[in-house]
């Protein structure tokens, strides 16, 4: 019975393949050689996560996140103008050879401006000494509950744009009442 502690892997074979992957590697040393150096902090990109590790990530993240697969997501990169599909119509019961009635769809042309999640994570020395594959599920796992949360917090409670967040459930009511 194989368990990942990020939650990203199905088998051991799978999770050793991935952090034996060179940019995962590379990674994962400059983490410790950061901390050899007795730095206590990384700014701008000094430590820039791999592709690989954000995309394994964005693809398992219904498992940190409880509320993403209740919501339709739409990923878009920097300011980009999006197609919406507002209330959907409720299909129409009919004879089976009656005519088909008409659905009115209205599609709205938002534009729309990418925001990102961030943070920092505290690593202790004795993981930051143990094995990369270690290393790296701590890492992952820590990425993907913060990202979760802030995901889940943003669904329900979230401001909207001036906020840097989608507008959430609460606030929408709100606005309704």
């Amino acid at each position: 019975q194989f368990r990942s502690r990020s939650r990203c892997f199905s088998s051991r074979s799978q999770r050793d393949a991935f952090y034996a992957r060179g940019p995962v590697k590379d990674f994962l040393q400059r983490v410790r050689s950061l901390a050899q150096m007795g730095r206590r902090s990384v700014s701008g990109a000094e430590l820039t996560i791999p592709t690989e590790i954000l995309d394994l990530l964005r693809d398992n993240l219904n498992q940190y996140s409880k509320l993403i697969t209740k919501v339709r997501l739409r990923t878009v990169s920097g300011h980009a103008r999006q197609n919406i599909v507002g209330k959907i119509p409720e299909g129409i019961w009919m004879e089976m050879s009656g005519a088909l009635s008409n659905l009115e769809f209205r599609i709205t042309d938002i534009e729309t401006d990418g925001f990102k999640v961030g943070g920092f994570i505290p690593i202790d020395n004795y993981i930051l000494k143990d094995s990369d594959v270690s290393l790296g599920e701590e890492i992952m796992y820590m990425l993907g509950q913060s990202i979760g949360y802030a995901l889940d917090k943003a669904i329900v409670f979230g401001l909207g744009p001036n906020s840097r967040m989608p507008v959430g459930l609460m606030t929408r009511l709100g606005q309704t009442a």
